[in-house]
């Protein structure tokens, strides 16, 4: 009897082969079999020991070993070496937001049009973006189009990647919505915004863990916090030992401000949380990697729409025409405003522009919006501002 069966090997693989050799009355002989193999390019020593020949196309044979005048034999398939012949990358064309990151994949075929597992090495075309060599790219400053390419035994694939003013993230989580949390912190109706509840009662040391993110890929990512403070206070975003940066949370005078950092986070479906020091209410945060338009020249583009009069307030914002087919023009005299942000009625970002400080008026093309109701809200230096827009046909 030779074991084992049925063998299926790639060209130069080996394999050990035995046999066991019975007498008339089932006993055990110790008589060493002669080996051999039908498969020409292959061979088999002395001792059974099988290597696999070199072959074209899939080749089935036998491998035998004879004692006594007794044969026994046992099948074994060779498999040419696989050698790489076409590669596919994941995605193809994407848009990814400035300073934002992106996972790329590539799978890989043999000759057999079997999968294969490859190491390939990943470059850019735009020296402002990157590439490691795991496939995660991560967009420049600048809005334009590059060329990500993964290579491999003289086999390239190239994804074509726009860097843009745009949002493959953005998601908002409630207080409500937490997975569990520590067992000071109180849920409340809450006054702000929108409604629903917040979280009160919240003192250092105490955490909500949220087990529905959609982080997708390690990078930069926008966080916000929407707080009510009376006093500074600091929160920590992590679980476990894994800490991934402190915010810190300015008194707000009791009134609900939204706070937004910068954060370096790993792919994730699960974080904390945690208040580090002091005392916050607590009604939602959100991570997105919505791209910043800081452009001067978009900001200062003149237009000729009729203007609806100025609210008697200095200081007061107001968007016109209203409602609009597209292109909406944002007067601001004597602002306080750094940033603008375009949220649809459910309160999802939709799209984050810069303020400069001499800007008196802003002007935005939405022809990209569908019909509907929309706000814009105006942000900085502790002022929230938020204006109604409808966009028609």
């Amino acid at each position: 009897m030779v074991t084992p069966d049925s063998v299926r090997l790639i060209s130069g693989n080996t394999q050990q082969y035995k046999a066991a050799v019975y007498g008339q009355d089932s006993s055990v002989m110790t008589v060493a079999p002669v080996w051999a193999t039908t498969l020409d390019s292959s061979t088999i020593t002395a001792g059974g020991l099988f290597t696999a020949g070199s072959v074209s196309t899939a080749t089935t044979g036998a491998v035998t070993a004879t004692a006594e005048g007794v044969t026994g034999s046992v099948q074994v398939t060779v498999r040419p070496a696989p050698v790489l012949t076409r590669m596919e990358i994941t995605p193809d064309t994407v848009s990814v937001p400035l300073h934002a990151s992106q996972q790329f994949t590539v799978t890989a075929y043999d000759q057999m049009d079997s999968l294969m597992t490859i190491s390939p090495v990943w470059t850019v075309s735009d020296t402002t973006a990157t590439v490691t060599q795991t496939g995660i790219f991560t967009a420049g400053s600048a809005p334009g189009t590059v060329n990500v390419t993964a290579a491999a035994n003289g086999i390239t694939v190239t994804a074509v990647a726009t860097m843009a003013y745009t949002c493959t993230v953005n998601e908002k989580y409630e207080a409500e919505s937490c997975s569990g949390r520590s067992t000071r912190p109180t849920l409340q109706t809450c006054t702000d915004v929108g409604g629903g509840q917040n979280f009160t009662g919240i003192w250092g040391g105490d955490y909500f863990r949220y087990s529905t993110l959609n982080v997708p890929v390690a990078g930069r990512y926008n966080i916000r916090f929407r707080v009510s403070t009376t006093a500074p206070a600091r929160i920590w975003v992590g679980h476990g030992d894994m800490n991934f940066g402190y915010v810190d949370l300015p008194s707000t005078g009791g009134q609900w401000k939204t706070i937004s950092d910068t954060m370096t986070l790993p792919a994730l479906n699960y974080t904390g949380i945690h208040s580090a020091s002091g005392t916050f209410k607590f009604n939602w945060f959100s991570i997105d990697n919505c791209a910043e338009d800081t452009s001067a020249s978009m900001a200062r583009m003149a237009v000729s729409h009729e203007k609806m009069p100025l609210p008697e307030e200095k200081d007061a914002a107001v968007v016109y025409p209203n409602p609009t087919a597209g292109q909406v023009t944002i007067d601001l005299p004597e602002h306080h405003y750094n940033s603008m942000i375009l949220l649809n009625i459910d309160g999802k970002v939709i799209r984050r522009w810069y303020i400069a400080p001499t800007d008196r008026k802003v002007v935005k093309d939405l022809r990209f919006l569908q019909n509907g109701m929309y706000l814009i809200r105006l942000e900085g230096r502790g002022r929230t501002k938020t204006l109604k827009l409808v966009k028609g046909a």
